[in-house]
């Protein structure tokens, strides 16, 4: 089964490239995102090196476990029309008018969306952070929010607390 990320950006990302990807995370810093979680600088500094993101025809694949460099967190990309289908379904079947107005304005108006298929085994290691501070960088540059789970919405503007977090 697996966890969701997801963002909403109201501003097109493209030109997304693995390089785009791979600087925008690469500003954060990995020994601290692992001790925040309780595993080692090293093991931060291990995933950041092993870090990279390869293309897909529907996103992209993000590899950062330096003992398997095969294992990988699906990003799943849709834009334009698609995109706002899903904007439509979330405004319709997710958003229940508790949210904060900004909540609702993004997804109503989003351009792309990005979803991150974190398994299990990511959520307990540095999959987890490496995905969110990713969706957090792309929801700054897309003008949008990122959604953890099914109840809290992140804006990028800051990093410190959930924007809302839904019941």
């Amino acid at each position: 089964m697996s966890f969701w990320i997801t963002v909403w950006c109201t501003k097109s990302l493209s030109p997304l490239t693995a390089e785009n990807l791979r600087r925008g995370v690469e500003i954060n810093d990995f020994a601290m995102m692992a001790e925040n979680i309780d595993l080692t600088e090293e093991e931060g500094y291990a995933a950041e090196e092993a870090l990279r993101f390869e293309p897909t025809c529907d996103g992209f694949r993000l590899h950062y476990r330096p003992e398997d460099p095969a294992w990988w967190i699906g990003m799943y990309r849709t834009t334009g029309a698609e995109a706002r289908g899903y904007g439509q379904e979330a405004v319709e079947e997710i958003l229940d008018g508790s949210e904060p107005i900004r909540v609702r304005e993004v997804v109503f108006a989003v351009e792309d969306h990005i979803a991150f298929a974190l398994k299990v085994e990511d959520q307990r290691s540095m999959g987890y952070p490496i995905a969110w501070f990713t969706a957090m960088w792309l929801a700054k540059r897309g003008t949008g929010l990122v959604r953890v789970g099914r109840y809290e919405w992140w804006d990028p503007a800051d990093y410190g607390a959930p924007l809302f977090r839904q019941r």
